[in-house]
């Protein structure tokens, strides 16, 4: 480095500029940066390559993930009423867990068959500490439950938990219960080895029977008891782990699992094993009628349902593509036929390409404005590459917090956009602002650079001090708005760094471009023999040669890949290399130079439309001084007009979405069997298959609870829509749906029916 850069590095005691004010010393960061530009170049092509590699391993949900303090306790009681549920379990359960600290509010549905208890912790409670202090409370009463009942089951409610998308086999003439078990015994392990996939469940195939017809005079000569037998029958269904053996840097999972699986085992299980008594010398065993406790279709055909549900913190797009390609590259018997039932994932993949395309309309947005107020195309595209340097910061953090995209961070990065480039403006505004003075490239970075640096610290300091704060909300909220108040605050951090440590490298050391006016755009456009020329010589300069080499090593490339052999391409690369390194760099300039001739122009306007504005502002604040009262008149009007305003504004959890799925959700009266819901649902379902913007219709009668077990008199329809262009909005749709299914449900006294979005 010269001594009159090392001069230019120096701050200037008692300097002043050209305005007469003092020249601003040289801030001791922005030195140490631009001297030493090779590290700070080398630091910040670290951090955006971390944050390109994290944003591809980065899982994809539509919601954050987050906790909500409610556990539920349900069990069963075969064969009990209402009444006896609720007095010899769901009682029982209440008084053993409320106690507990942090519980806020019991609700108990008592059914028949069923006991359903929910609890509510306060938001501070550790939602895993309370599930294991529930769990020991309901284990310590189990001995005081009635002997038909089951263990209770204590469950979370994990919103991410649902399935992500569900697949529907269907057997043409094949028997059910056959398609049920190719279902269960061919698809699911099938699926549940997809990398991703935690869990596959089936529903509307019929459950296979065992008939166990105890003899009583058997029983007698033996001295056995019918409840010995069932206890010996529920104990010879082992499934328990045995360990992992490593081989090969492989690990394989062993369990003994010994459970029944043909009327013949069954009657094979020892009741005795010192008089080797089985079951079969005591009882008659046969196969059952399947029996049906749920059913479903999809566009009204019987169908089995398999639903998927995703490992936690996995991608939930990459889960959904693999299962999706699992199942084309699965063969299917004669006559079966696998479809996507449904699918939730839609909705993010179309939040993902909405967010890249905001993305790029908000970059050219900047650059834009930019390029309007400063007008210089070096100082547009140094403040436009600040925005992706800083955002890479977000899923960076978003990859060490254990964050995902979704539509809170995605927001979180779209907010920053417009936040990003405030620094790098100001910071390069002020640079050129010296460079106008006829300061040197060097030294209008330091200086410029040196002069803002508290005003830009402080502006960003003041943005987090709101941001982070607000990621430290408790309760659910906090969960949602952590992703998004960190999000923003590290691109904040990383673009207050960035433009005062790696603008002002980029502004030092690059050349500027040549100002050019309309007048100089014909010189311009005439320098193809001159660019010629400079590429046919570039052979005597290293520089030369290493872009005609580029340039002959790109084309040999494109043109290979035609049906040219791979020798002729080599050749004409290498004597058209020089010709269409100059094409290049003629279309390059030509291009530059009619830029900078519409940014002069352009900026021309607007610098004057601003002056003007600027000339009106002034005016009317000297006659707003003057009348102060009138002032305050409009602003005391404007405060208390604002609650009239908010009155109709609504409030929601999450904002409304159109996702194109539908649900419509049937409860009829306790008692009603299976075949009563099942012939309302149909009503349902023709009048759903009729509707023109319907694509299709996914049924499940006899619909699984949220805490668990199957109720006959339940059924629910997820309902998916073709595209939005070619139908009304979704809140239309659910008005009409109520009003169209209203009739249908109002046939069974005292049913209900919901329609809603998914």
């Amino acid at each position: 480095m010269s001594t009159h850069d090392n001069d230019d590095f120096k701050s200037r005691p008692g300097a002043t500029l050209p305005d007469g004010t003092p020249e601003p010393s040289i801030h001791p960061m922005i030195r140490f940066s631009v001297k030493n530009y090779v590290f700070s170049i080398g630091i910040f092509v670290m951090i955006v390559l971390a944050g390109l590699v994290t944003t591809f391993r980065l899982g994809v949900e539509l919601l954050p993930n987050f906790e909500v303090p409610i556990l539920a306790v349900s069990t069963s009681y075969p064969g009990a009423n209402p009444d006896q549920v609720d007095r010899e379990v769901s009682r029982k359960i209440e008084d053993a867990i409320s106690t507990l600290a942090g519980v806020t509010d019991i609700n108990t549905t008592s059914v028949s068959n069923q006991s359903a208890v929910v609890i509510t912790f306060s938001d501070a409670t550790n939602i895993d500490s309370a599930a294991n202090s529930v769990s020991q409370a309901v284990a310590a009463i189990r001995g005081t439950l009635p002997d038909g009942s089951s263990a209770p089951v204590v469950q979370k409610f994990d919103p991410n938990a649902t399935p992500i998308l569900t697949l529907a086999l269907l057997g043409g003439s094949a028997p059910p219960a056959d398609v049920t078990t190719y279902a269960e015994d061919v698809l699911v392990p099938r699926l549940e080895r997809v990398d991703g996939v935690a869990d596959v469940s089936i529903s509307g195939g019929p459950q296979r029977q065992v008939q166990v017809l105890l003899d009583p005079s058997r029983l007698q000569a033996y001295n056995f008891s019918p409840g010995r037998v069932t206890q010996a029958i529920g104990a010879s269904a082992l499934d328990l782990p045995a360990g992992t053996v490593a081989t090969g840097g492989v690990q394989t999972q062993f369990s003994t699992r010994n459970t029944p699986r043909s009327a013949a085992d069954v009657g094979r299980i020892t009741l005795d094993a010192q008089t080797g008594l089985q079951v079969s010398d005591v009882a008659s065993v046969r196969d059952g009628p399947a029996s049906a406790t749920s059913l479903a279709r999809v566009n009204g055909q019987p169908a089995v349902l398999l639903s998927v549900r995703k490992g936690s913190g996995t991608n939930s797009v990459k889960v959904t593509d693999s299962v999706r390609a699992a199942m084309q590259a699965e063969t299917l018997p004669k006559g079966y036929a696998l479809s996507l039932a449904s699918d939730t994932t839609r909705e993010t993949r179309a939040t993902v390409r909405d967010t890249f395309k905001e993305f790029l309309i908000a970059i050219a947005a900047v650059g834009v404005i930019v390029l309007l107020f400063l007008g210089r195309l070096n100082t547009v595209f140094a403040v436009i590459l600040a925005i992706p340097i800083s955002i890479s910061a977000a899923p960076l953090l978003f990859g060490i917090t254990g964050f995902t995209f979704n539509i809170i961070s995605l927001l979180a990065i779209i907010v920053a956009i417009g936040i990003v480039v405030d620094d790098s403006i100001v910071v390069a505004e002020n640079v050129q602002r010296y460079r106008n003075m006829g300061y040197s490239r060097l030294r209008s970075v330091l200086l410029g650079g040196s002069e803002v640096f508290s005003a830009v610290t402080a502006a960003s300091f003041s943005l987090l001090a709101v941001l982070i704060p607000l990621s430290l909300m408790p309760g659910i909220l906090g969960q949602f708005f952590s992703q998004f108040g960190l999000g923003i605050a590290a691109a904040i951090v990383l673009s207050w760094l960035e433009s005062l440590l790696f603008l002002t490298v980029r502004m030092a050391y690059t050349r500027d471009l040549e100002p050019l006016t309309w007048a100089d755009v014909p010189r311009v456009l005439g320098r193809f023999p001159a660019l010629l020329m400079a590429a046919l010589s570039g052979v005597k300069t290293v520089p030369g040669v290493l872009w005609l080499a580029l340039t002959g090593a790109l084309v040999s490339v494109a043109l290979t890949r035609t049906a040219l052999p791979k020798p002729a391409a080599i050749l004409i690369a290498v004597v058209f290399a020089p010709l269409i390194l100059a094409v290049v760099r003629y279309l390059v300039t030509s291009l530059v130079a009619v830029l900078e001739a519409v940014t002069d122009t352009l900026h021309g306007v607007t610098n004057r439309a601003v002056m003007g504005v600027a000339r009106a502002y002034a005016r009317g604040l000297a006659g707003a001084l003057t009348r102060p009262w009138i002032v305050m008149l409009v602003a005391f009007v404007f405060l208390m007009s604002a609650p009239l305003a908010l009155r109709g504004v609504g409030f929601a959890f999450t904002p409304k979405t159109d996702s194109g799925l539908l649900t419509v959700d049937l409860s009829l009266p306790v008692g009603t069997d299976l075949s009563t819901t099942n012939r309302v649902t149909r009503q349902i379902e023709d009048v759903l298959l009729a509707r023109k913007e319907v694509r299709l219709v996914e049924t499940s009668v006899g619909a699984s609870g949220q805490v668990g077990g199957s109720n006959a008199n339940e059924s629910s329809l997820t309902v998916t829509l073709i595209g939005k262009a070619e139908r009304p909005g979704i809140d239309e749709l659910v008005g009409e749906y109520n009003a169209a299914l209203a009739p249908v449900a109002a046939t069974i006294p005292g049913s209900d029916l919901k329609v809603g979005t998914q």
